[in-house]
């Protein structure tokens, strides 16, 4: 079971970063803060905030939550 929720509203935590967070290190800072404060309360769905800021998506990337294919990466063809 996870926190959905969560999605809505790290979105506004994300749009209220890029508008007053310039700098990417600082913003990168702020996310890894706050992160773990969420998947603390279960959220599960941090896929869906996926696409709204590359420094968001890159730590997505780092720890875990993205798979090769996911969100719009080309997938490698498997040999049969």
């Amino acid at each position: 079971m996870g926190w959905a929720s969560g999605s809505s509203l790290f979105t506004a935590v994300i749009t209220a970063a890029k508008r007053y967070i310039k700098d990417d290190k600082a913003r990168r800072k702020f996310y890894l803060a706050i992160l773990p404060e969420f998947n603390g309360h279960d959220w599960d769905t941090q896929a869906e905030c996926n696409g709204q800021d590359p420094v968001f998506d890159r730590i997505l990337r780092e720890q875990g939550y993205y798979e090769e294919g996911d969100w719009g990466e080309p997938e490698e063809e498997e040999d049969e």
